[in-house]
């Protein structure tokens, strides 16, 4: 059945109406490109508001005893690290993240307090290889709930952090134990070498799918956000029929509790191998669906000397973050960014002379690149019209980028698919971008899109962008599709 022009009007008033409430601002770039045939573009770009801006954490206690949180007088240590993630709230959501597993807890709230009274939110680690390592070290410093098992905290203190910080304590994170499961496996059977013989393995395997149902089921509850990194996966280890069924309970899992899990790659894998993964990272976590994104740890253990990393490695992999419409990009370790000691598990290493933790040169080049990123599909270095680039990013969190929709002369568009960024789902990113192409002429042809509800933008194939194509929008709008 037909719907009345009249009401038709009415759902496009009432849908600009969601996009002003959701925050979006439409504005016009004019982008003019230097080409040899002296040609211009004029852009489109549909960008975010700040509440939807990608999520920046900045690891700053991993469990040391020589920690940030196991620190005595750290106030100007936290000042100055506090000082430095401000300069980039202009642009970006920035949080800190640590693992609570140091045995005095005053030492943890009190950096929680401090960070959360001068509106940096936090993420806590509850269940990570960190976990397991460190809290396997024989130091009367750090006191993981299960360190067996890599659990950090208890259900309970979980519970209480949430209570006491509400809307600071932004998420949760579970780290690396696909990879640490992967490691005592082989500890078990063909390289025991892989592990310390002090350490005390679980008999069983690492990774438990309870666990990370338990965890995401707290986030969903409680409107947060799990990230989910690890650098060992599937795509990258395909002779490994158990990581392939660790990732079909992480898919479930997601489905289960969606919009609730951020998924990321960490490209610290070992053998250097993460180097020639910065184009194809994404690949990997991508699969996970009703996910809330996707996401990337940037760290400086990429290279053989964390310490010194060249910086243009970690902003060449923020910039792919960024490319790639990641929700979070995380960074560590702490001492690479900041005037602070290299982790170390000495006790006697608690109260340090000489470290302020100011910013080094690593942060300031890494604020300057991140103020700077212009996220863009491309050049059109030949005078045609560039097909509309995919967005792994999702409209139900982190920074929603509305691929750029290039015009030429004649108000010509590559009219494309009308999922743009490609979630399974007509949402207000996908509207914003339909409404930039409405009542133009399409460049391409509606044949090269499935004719589906979340197909061809030019649904009828009459080579525009016209009322009968928004009626079908109208239809599909918030459902899911194939």
């Amino acid at each position: 059945m037909k719907k009345d022009p009249i009401f038709v009007v009415f759902l496009v008033i009432l849908l600009l109406a969601l996009i002003v409430g959701a925050g979006f601002v439409v504005y016009l770039r004019d982008n003019s490109r230097n080409k040899e045939d002296g040609g211009d573009t004029s852009v489109v770009s549909i960008v975010a508001e700040k509440s939807d801006k990608l999520l920046l954490v900045f690891n700053i206690d991993q469990g040391f005893s020589n920690g940030l949180v196991n620190v005595t007088d750290n106030e100007t240590m936290m000042k100055n690290i506090t000082d430095s993630l401000k300069t980039l709230q202009s642009e970006y959501e920035v949080a800190i993240q640590i693992n609570p597993i140091h045995k005095d807890k005053t030492k943890t709230t009190k950096v929680l307090d401090y960070f959360a009274s001068n509106n940096i939110p936090f993420y806590l680690v509850v269940y990570s290889s960190d976990t397991f390592t460190l809290g396997n070290t024989a130091n009367s410093v750090v006191s993981p709930y299960d360190a067996k098992r890599g659990v950090s905290v208890s259900d309970a203190e979980l519970s209480q952090y949430k209570t006491k910080y509400g809307d600071k304590f932004k998420g949760i994170t579970v780290f690396e134990v696909f990879s640490f499961d992967f490691t005592i496996r082989v500890c078990k059977t063909t390289n025991p070498e892989w592990c310390d013989s002090s350490w005390d393995l679980p008999y069983n395997s690492f990774f438990r799918s309870e666990y990370l149902d338990k965890y995401a089921q707290f986030a969903s509850k409680n409107d947060m956000t799990l990230f989910f990194a690890d650098w060992y996966w599937y795509k990258f280890q395909s002779s490994d029929t158990t990581q392939k069924s660790y990732e079909v309970k992480l898919n479930t899992i997601s489905q289960k509790y969606p919009n609730t899990i951020v998924v990321g790659y960490d490209n610290n894998e070992p053998d250097n191998a993460s180097h020639g993964r910065v184009g194809t990272w994404q690949d990997a976590v991508s699969f996970v669906s009703k996910k809330k994104g996707i996401g990337l740890s940037d760290q400086a253990w990429i290279c053989s000397d964390e310490t010194s990393c060249d910086i243009d490695i970690i902003n060449q992999w923020a910039d792919s973050a960024l490319t790639n419409g990641a929700t979070i990009l995380s960074f560590e370790p702490v001492w690479y960014f900041w005037n602070l000691p290299k982790g170390s598990m000495s006790e006697s290493d608690t109260v340090l002379s000489g470290y302020d933790a100011k910013a080094k040169s690593t942060f300031s080049s890494l604020r300057d690149n991140l103020l700077s990123i212009s996220i863009d599909t491309g050049d059109d270095t030949d005078g045609d019209v560039p097909d509309v680039e995919d967005d792994e990013d999702e409209d139900t969190g982190g920074e929603d980028i509305v691929p750029d929709i290039y015009l030429d002369e004649d108000d010509e568009v590559v009219c494309g698919e009308i999922d743009t960024n490609k979630d399974s789902k007509l949402s207000l990113v996908d509207f914003a971008a339909f409404v930039k192409i409405y009542g133009k002429t399409c460049s391409d042809s509606s044949s090269d899109y499935v004719k589906t509800a979340c197909g061809a933008s030019d649904l009828n194939g009459d080579g525009k962008i016209s009322i009968i194509d928004f009626s079908s929008f109208v239809k599909g709008y918030n459902k899911e599709c194939e």
